[in-house]
This record gives structure tokens, C-alpha cells and sequence, in this order.
């Protein structure tokens, strides 16, 4: 037979293999660009921030040595003889007695620039020494929130603190600051508060030393200090941002008390001082590159042109030595596979893609029925893999990723996977027939995908009887308080969906996510979980076989009582979760300030809040404020921060962090995903 020669298209097929190599050097380009960027942006973040680190641990020694100084100062002066005694004494303190110890006081204010004022609380004779020479009782000492947390007498006879000192937040010993000055207090003993020294710090000085202005300063911008309550301390010399100029994002990194977030288009660098437990907070730019435009212009040009002659010189090679081989083999296979082609027919395959459809042409009847034979059965072997993981069966890991690809299965080989255990049960104990049951097993499956579906891959396993297995390997991760609610919501629906049918549901699910080889493990948690539903569904129905009874039982209860205890704490600890849902907006809510109101001490509180609320008062206390700033979240327009402050947070990363750790996302994640789950419900 005589060879048909096809006219080859050099100008045609060079210009297709020019474009797809720019187009495979523009991309790999750009990859590599970004690359190099995300590269230098690592090292500059490293470098730089090290620089920014080193001059805020400088300004930070110096505020380090001023509070090492002032301490060894107090120490000094409660470990006198004459400081000793006055510790002791009754409330008929003379002030003739204490001149000794004002004297030190003054001294102390006149030999230390970095104090404006010195005081001596002794809370056992109700005085205050100032550095004035000043005796004063102490109901009459000006700054009564300086007092607070001393004590207020010792003894069988102790007196209650006066009603405007119960109002007041508890100040400890450290360096705080105060409606804008700067104090630092020191209890002494530690076990057994004797004697306070209050030293009102003179902050202008400090700012000095610290060199904390706009023109000593280095790196990228203003250092800003804050006390350990996160309250601004130089706030008179320097004007401190917004809550809103803080909001960071995820943590690039921690060590050693340093913490670098990102925050817009640059990071937030925080160091913490160990001895004054100072935050020095600092904003570092992010890595901006300015090239200018005609010399951008000219480079992109030259290296363009020269990039563009090397492209034609491969596209020709790839023609002469590549393309020509292979066309000729194309038309010698087609020639064999379809001899009985008449001429004008096969020379009209213009093209290389008109040569391959030709060759195709023959076996695509083939391919077809392969096709159909793995549609056929793949459901069945899918199935029969799935059944395998979960029951335990030994599959190598080989063996599954073959069986995934074979049977083209959407189930990605590492993905996270969840297990639903269902169990449906005649309500007449078998008056149904073996018809009924199935066609109700049916519908249960069908049920599932179409509420799932959105939301996951499902794959249904039959197991042994009315039991069935559901594997679920979700689209986005949820945490498990959001799974646990997504599944009362689908055992709750299940049900009204099918409640017309004479039978009982019952829904289980694994109490985390795995892989695949986890799927056995998953399988038993979750009939477990079915396991406990169905008993105490069971033990509902016969305290009271009522419709009463049902209704409460779909609607979530599931008659899990409180841990048993006394009466009389377990009433103590709802009075204190009825405090603080009443008060949960405040700040300064804390167990110290709840057990004040109960008129209970601290531990005792804590203690017997642990025994009927595990795991204790400030987890319930941030999850209780949790879910009223994910009400907020969901139902207003508020900032995260504005919220986080609503709620009773300090501050807006202290909510942020708390918010993450307990859910598993930021408050911003949290509103985008609920937004969007409720657009999937208007969509159903």
C-alpha cells in the first residue's frame, strides 16, 4: 500500500511550541520567584527582628535594675529593727514611735530619683507611714486601692475591710500601674502580710532611662510598655495605639519570652520581662521592595528578549528532532490500524490531535466497557474496603491507595475521617416484617447522604443486622464541640424525618477524627456512643412511657445528672454560676471576687466548684463568656475586639487566645463559618 505523506506545518506547530514553553517558563518563573521572596522575607524577619529584640531587652535592663535597686531598698527597711516593731504593734501606735521609719521613708524618696512617693501600711495597727512624715489611720490614707489585699487585722477579732476596700480589685506586690501612675508595691512576710511598702515610681525618670523616645529608639517604630494587666504605663509620655492596631494573627514564632505575630502588612514583636513582668510591645514593617520603574522597564526587556531567542531556538530543536519522529510514527500507526481508511479520509488529518483521535478511534468501544464493568462494581468494592478498615480486617497500606486508584474512588487515601454508628429497631419488638425493615434501612442511608452530602463524602457500610456503619471524611475540619453539635442536630432530624414509620433510630459517632487505618478504632467509639444512647433512651422510656418522655428525649436530654455531692455545695456552686452569668461583662470577675460575695474562701470555692462543674471555675467562666461572644459573633456586626471586651476580656488578643484554644479557631474564622454554614441551610 502505497504510504500517505501528510504536508507538515512548520510555521504552525513552531508557533504552538514557543507559546508552551513561555507559558511553562512564565510559570516556573513565578514559582520561583516567590520562592526567593518568601526566603528573603525569612531571613529578614529573623535578622531584623533579632536587631528590634536586642534594643527592646536594652530599654527593658534598665527598668530591670530600677526594680532590682528599689527592692533590695524595701527589703532593707522592712528588715530594720525599728520596722519590725512597728509590725507588731496595736492600733495605739504613737506616731513618736514610727519617726524612725518616716525618717527612712524620706530618706528614701530624697536619695532615689526613680521615687516620688514612699508609703508603710501596717495592717495590724490600721497606720500609714508616708515618706512625708505623715501618720495616718488607715481609713483615712488617700489611695485606699493601694491597701487592698493586705489585710485588715488579724485574729478572732479582726475587723471586716471597709466597704470601699470590698469593691476593689486585690492588688498584689509587682510594678503596676494606676490611673496613670506608676506604683510598686512589696508584702512582707509573703505567708503572712505584716507590713506593706507602697512606692509611687517617678515615670518621667524612668522614661528617661529606658530611652524609650521617638529619637532614641531603633528598628521600625515606637516601643510601648505595658504593665502585667496589660495596662499602658507610660501612657502621659507617649501616645499609645488602639486595641484595633494590636489585632494580630496566627504566631510566627515564641521562644524565651519573645513573640513575634503577624499583624497587616508587618509583625508585632512582644517581649516580656521576667523581673517586672513588663510587656515592651514594638511594630516591625514587613519586607517592601521599591525597584524603580525604568530600570524595572529595561531589565524585564533585555532579560525578556534574550529568554525569548533561547524559547525559539528550543522550539526548533524540539520540531526537527522530536515532533518530525513522531508525527511519522503517528501516521505509520494509523496506516496498520485502519488500512481500509480511504485516501481523502486520511488526508484530512491536519493536525496531530486528528492523527491521535484516529488512532483512539478503535479502541474507544473498548475503553467504554472497562469503564462501564469499573462503575459496576466499584460501589460494591468500595463498600467491601471500607467494611475491611472498619471491622478491623488487615489491609497493607500498598493495598488500599491500589484499591482507591483502581476503583477511582473520591476518598482521598490521607484524609481526616469521622464514623457514624446507626441502629434502627421496631418499635412492636418484630412485628414488622423483614421487608419493612430493610425498606426502612433504606431510607435511613438515603437520608444520611442527602444531609451529609453537602458536607462530607459518605460511604455506607452494611454490618451486622439493623446496624449500620456511615464513613464520613468532612470537607473542613471541625472540632469536636462542633462536631458533637452537628450530631444531636443529625439524630434529631433522622428522627422527624422518619418518624412515621414504626421503627426507632438510634445515631452514634467517634469522638475524634483519624485517617483511614483509624477507621476501627472510630468504629468502636462510635458504637459505644450508640451503645450509651440506646440505654438511656431505654431507661427513659421506662421511668415514663409517655409522650412527654419522647419529646424530651429528642430534644438532647439525655438525663445525665450532675455529680452527686451535698446539697447545700452543690446550691453554693449554682449561686456562684448565677454570679457569674450576671456579671460575666466584667473584667474583674474572678473566683476571689465570687467567693467574697458568698462569703466563702477562695479554695473552699474552687474546690467544691471542681467537684460539680469539672474541670473548675475559670473554664466555666471562659466558656461561658465564649458562648456569649459566639451568640454576638453570630447575630451582630461588632469587632472581635469590641466583642472580646463586651464579654468581660481584658483585651483583644487576650480573647483571641482563649477563643482559639478552647475552639480551635479565631474569633473571624468562627463568624465566616458560621455565616456559611447558615447560607447552606437556606440553601436546603
Amino acid at each position: 500500500m502505497k504510504r500517505i505523506r501528510f504536508n507538515f506545518r512548520f510555521s504552525g506547530m513552531f508557533g504552538q511550541t514557543l507559546m508552551v514553553l513561555l507559558a511553562l517558563t512564565i510559570i516556573i518563573g513565578t514559582f520561583f520567584g516567590c520562592f526567593l521572596r518568601n526566603l528573603y522575607e525569612e531571613q529578614y524577619l529573623e535578622k531584623q527582628s533579632d536587631v528590634c529584640f536586642a534594643n527592646i531587652k536594652e530599654r527593658s535592663l534598665e527598668a530591670d535594675k530600677a526594680a532590682a535597686s528599689l527592692t533590695a531598698k524595701m527589703e532593707s527597711l522592712l528588715q530594720a529593727q525599728d520596722c519590725s516593731r512597728l509590725m507588731v504593734s496595736g492600733k495605739d501606735l504613737l506616731q513618736q514611735q514610727a519617726m524612725n521609719v518616716v525618717q527612712e521613708l524620706s530618706s528614701l524618696v530624697d536619695r532615689d530619683e526613680d521615687v516620688m512617693e514612699a508609703y508603710l501600711y501596717l495592717p495590724y495597727s490600721e497606720k500609714v507611714l508616708g515618706s512625708d512624715k505623715s501618720v495616718v489611720n488607715s481609713d483615712n490614707f488617700a489611695r485606699q486601692e493601694l491597701l487592698r489585699g493586705a489585710g485588715n487585722g488579724y485574729g478572732d477579732e479582726a475587723e471586716p475591710e471597709p466597704s470601699g476596700l470590698q469593691d476593689m480589685q486585690e492588688v498584689e506586690s509587682g510594678l503596676f500601674c494606676l490611673d496613670g501612675e506608676g506604683w510598686m508595691i512589696m508584702d512582707y512576710p509573703d505567708s503572712k502580710t505584716l507590713a506593706r511598702v507602697i512606692l509611687k515610681l517617678n515615670l518621667p525618670e524612668l522614661y528617661r532611662k529606658m530611652g524609650l523616645a521617638a529619637e532614641q529608639t531603633t528598628g521600625s517604630g515606637m516601643i510601648y510598655v505595658y504593665d502585667s494587666r496589660e495596662v499602658p504605663v507610660f501612657s502621659d509620655m507617649l501616645a499609645y495605639p488602639g486595641a484595633d492596631k494590636l489585632l494580630v494573627s496566627e504566631q510566627e514564632r515564641k521562644e524565651d519570652g519573645k513573640e513575634i505575630y503577624r499583624s497587616g502588612g508587618g509583625y508585632i514583636l512582644v517581649y516580656q520581662s521576667g523581673r517586672t513582668g513588663w510587656y515592651f510591645i514594638q511594630r516591625m514593617e514587613g519586607i517592601h521592595l521599591d525597584v524603580e520603574t525604568p530600570r524595572l522597564v529595561k531589565a524585564l526587556a533585555t532579560y525578556g528578549l534574550l529568554a525569548l531567542v533561547l524559547l525559539a531556538l528550543a522550539a526548533v530543536y524540539l520540531i526537527w528532532r522530536i515532533y518530525r519522529p513522531f508525527r511519522a510514527l503517528l501516521d505509520s500507526l494509523i496506516s496498520q490500524k485502519n488500512p481500509g481508511y480511504a485516501l481523502a479520509d486520511r488526508a484530512s488529518f491536519a493536525t496531530e490531535q486528528e492523527l491521535l483521535r484516529g488512532i483512539m478511534a478503535g479502541d474507544r468501544e473498548q475503553n467504554q466497557r472497562l469503564r462501564d464493568i469499573l462503575q459496576s462494581v466499584g460501589a460494591s468494592l468500595s463498600e467491601h474496603l471500607f467494611k475491611g478498615l472498619l471491622t478491623g480486617s488487615s489491609w497493607e497500606e500498598g493495598a488500599v491507595r491500589e484499591t482507591l486508584e483502581q476503583i477511582e474512588s473520591p476518598f482521598p487515601f490521607d484524609g481526616q475521617y469521622r464514623v457514624l454508628a446507626l441502629y434502627y429497631r421496631s418499635r412492636e419488638h418484630g412485628n414488622d416484617s423483614p421487608v419493612d425493615a430493610e425498606l426502612y434501612g433504606l431510607q435511613m442511608i438515603r437520608y444520611s447522604e442527602e444531609y451529609w452530602g453537602a458536607s462530607a463524602l459518605l460511604q455506607s457500610v452494611d454490618m451486622d443486622g439493623s446496624e449500620k456503619g456511615i464513613v464520613l471524611c468532612m470537607n473542613q475540619a471541625m472540632t469536636e464541640a462542633a462536631w458533637y453539635r452537628e450530631l444531636e442536630r443529625f439524630e434529631k432530624s433522622l428522627r422527624r424525618r422518619l418518624a412515621e414509620r414504626n421503627f426507632d433510630v438510634y445515631a452514634g459517632g467517634s469522638d475524634f477524627a483519624g485517617n483511614l487505618f483509624d477507621l476501627n478504632v472510630l468504629w468502636l467509639q462510635a458504637r459505644s456512643d450508640l451503645q450509651q444512647r440506646m440505654e438511656e433512651f431505654d431507661k427513659l422510656r421506662a421511668e415514663n412511657p409517655g409522650i412527654q418522655l419522647v419529646s424530651r428525649f429528642l430534644k438532647g436530654g439525655t438525663g445525665n445528672g450532675e455529680q452527686e455531692g451535698n446539697k447545700e455545695t452543690h446550691a453554693r456552686v449554682e449561686e456562684a454560676k448565677e454570679l457569674i452569668r450576671a456579671g460575666y461583662g466584667d473584667s474583674s470577675l474572678s473566683l476571689e471576687s465570687v467567693s467574697g460575695k458568698l462569703g466563702l474562701t477562695a479554695p473552699y470555692l474552687s474546690r467544691i466548684f471542681a467537684e460539680h462543674q469539672p474541670p473548675g471555675f475559670l473554664d466555666y467562666l471562659n466558656r461561658y463568656r465564649l458562648e456569649q461572644a459566639k451568640l454576638l459573633l453570630i447575630e451582630t456586626g461588632e469587632t472581635v475586639g469590641d466583642i472580646g471586651l463586651r464579654v468581660g476580656f481584658n483585651s483583644p488578643q487576650s480573647f483571641i487566645r482563649v477563643f482559639k484554644r478552647y475552639e480551635g479557631e479565631t474569633p473571624g474564622q468562627f463568624r465566616t463559618r458560621m455565616k456559611g454554614e447558615e447560607q447552606r441551610e437556606d440553601e436546603r
